[in-house]
């Protein structure tokens, strides 16, 4: 009785230092976004260090638009103009990585304040450039001016949802649920507001990551003006697979 007691004791005393260092990292290590729930896979970049995470690449990379170093801490794209709405697409600097074959759900956070038609920037779900579903702190003129646009493109053709919005530090979350994409904002990473759903059934995400731009054509001029990312985060459910079990005889 008295080994069973001391072997309590120190089983006592080991979970017990085990929960003091768990805590003492968490304290020495605290995040700056929410982690996603039920999700069996999370991967985030803070833009903490220079060069980019290898798992990133550019589309139409402009280097003399986009900094690690401006803003230590976060990922900085300068807009310009480009398309990315519309039929065909120039727009510079998308920042994009592979996506998750199955269900997945991405996040950011930026420091944006547009203030002309058409700037944009926010998160990027992407084929190419005539199918892409966008959801972004943005400016047009023909909808609500300063706000949140959620958009999906199919073919060129672009559906939009949208809501008055003057913040300029916006968190923004893209949720892909088989053909249904569900959009939310929110001021502070905590407390969301759900901005609607797109179906498109036609697209096949191949790419996810970040965008900032400015829709105009030539004729029109608008401000480069700068969007500050301070996170990208993914969270995914990636199909486990159990190979069989084979038994050798004698």
């Amino acid at each position: 009785m008295k080994a069973k007691s001391l072997l309590q004791a120190s089983l006592t005393m080991v979970i017990g230092t085990l929960t003091l260092l768990v805590f003492t990292l968490l304290l020495a290590n605290p995040t700056r976004s929410v982690a996603a729930p039920s999700y069996d896979y999370i991967w985030e970049d803070n833009f903490d260090g220079f060069p980019l995470h290898p798992l990133w690449s550019w589309v139409r990379e402009d280097p003399t638009h986009w900094s690690l170093i401006d803003r230590p801490g976060f990922l900085r794209i300068t807009t310009q103009r480009g398309f990315l709405y519309g039929s065909g697409g120039d727009a510079k600097n998308l920042l994009l990585q592979s996506a998750p074959v199955r269900d997945f759900e991405i996040r950011t956070r930026v420091f944006f304040t547009p203030t002309a038609n058409f700037h944009f920037a926010g998160l990027l779900i992407y084929d190419d450039d005539d199918n892409c579903i966008l959801l972004n702190r943005g400016f047009c003129s023909f909808h609500f001016g300063s706000g949140i646009y959620f958009d999906s493109e199919v073919s060129g053709s672009t559906t939009t949802i949208s809501t008055t919005a003057s913040i300029t530090d916006t968190y923004l979350r893209i949720e892909k649920a088989g053909a249904v994409y569900t959009a939310y904002y929110s001021p502070d990473g905590s407390n969301w507001t759900t901005l609607g759903s797109h179906t498109n059934n036609n697209l096949a995400p191949s790419k996810i990551g970040l965008v900032a731009a400015d829709n105009n054509p030539p004729e029109l001029w608008a401000p480069e003006i700068l969007a500050d990312f301070d996170f990208f985060q993914l969270a995914a459910n990636y199909q486990k697979v159990f190979l069989p079990l084979v038994l050798k005889g004698n």
